[in-house]
């Protein structure tokens, strides 16, 4: 795939990837406004630890794109099970996180390319619903691939104490 500012690669994620990913993940947290380095420092850690054991048991699903032998941009996937509906027979839902691009390399169709890696192997996969959370900067790309929308309501529980 190729542009004006040069070409890139969509290609799955391995355990390979995994130091990259955390770096990634962290700027597209630090973009989103949360600079507690202590706090990201711990969130790095999980992450670590999440990825390790979830891209090599297929409980995350990794795609990454590549410029130069450079990761560029990342989006993943979790899918869970919930009860059949109506809706969703096979009773199986994504989730997509770890969208993000490199600010350099915005604007270039990057994203788009990622996304779409990752409706054609929910498709493929038969699982019928999707739903992530979007930056402002990202919604419209979700908007002009068809997402809307849910009327999903959410509470954050405290701990026990």
């Amino acid at each position: 795939m190729a542009d004006s500012g040069g070409s890139w690669a969509i290609r799955r994620a391995d355990a390979a990837d995994i130091p990259r990913l955390l770096e990634l993940r962290l700027d597209l947290v630090r973009s989103m406004g949360h600079k507690d380095e202590v706090l990201l420092a711990c969130l790095a850690a999980a992450c670590r630890a999440y990825f390790e054991r979830a891209i090599p048991g297929g409980d995350f699903v990794g795609w990454v794109a590549e410029a130069d032998g450079e990761v560029i941009g990342t989006a993943g996937l979790v899918i869970h099970s919930v009860p059949p509906t109506v809706r969703n027979l096979p009773g199986r839902e994504g989730y997509i996180m770890n969208m993000y691009v490199v600010p350099e390399w915005r604007r270039h169709g990057i994203a788009r390319d990622l996304l779409s890696a990752v409706l054609d192997f929910l498709r493929a996969e038969c699982v019928p619903q999707v739903s992530l959370h979007a930056t402002p900067d990202g919604r419209h790309l979700y908007e002009q691939s068809g997402f809307a929308d849910s009327h999903e309501l959410r509470l954050r529980l405290a701990p026990p104490d």
